[in-house]
């Protein structure tokens, strides 16, 4: 079976998410950058709120109190 994974992990002081398969097919996890913040979601919460954007496969947010990095990973993968 394939490993297909989208999770945020949080420990008070940052965050991080994360979008990744070993088949290409990542379960789906947008992130939004507010003035107030940045929300991550499974899906958009509001369609005609603009600015959403799909972490791309093998993608990692994190975010901080110093604002947030957008990391890509070639996740390896064996078959």
């Amino acid at each position: 079976q394939p490993l297909r994974f989208a999770a945020v992990l949080a420990d008070g002081e940052r965050f991080h998410a994360f979008r990744l398969a070993s088949d290409g097919q990542p379960p789906t996890l947008y992130f939004r950058q507010q003035a107030r913040g940045i929300t991550v979601a499974s899906e958009p919460l509001c369609e005609e709120d603009k600015g959403w954007q799909m972490l791309d496969d093998g993608a990692v947010l994190s975010v901080d109190a110093q604002g947030c990095q957008l990391h890509s990973h070639t996740a390896a993968f064996a078959s």
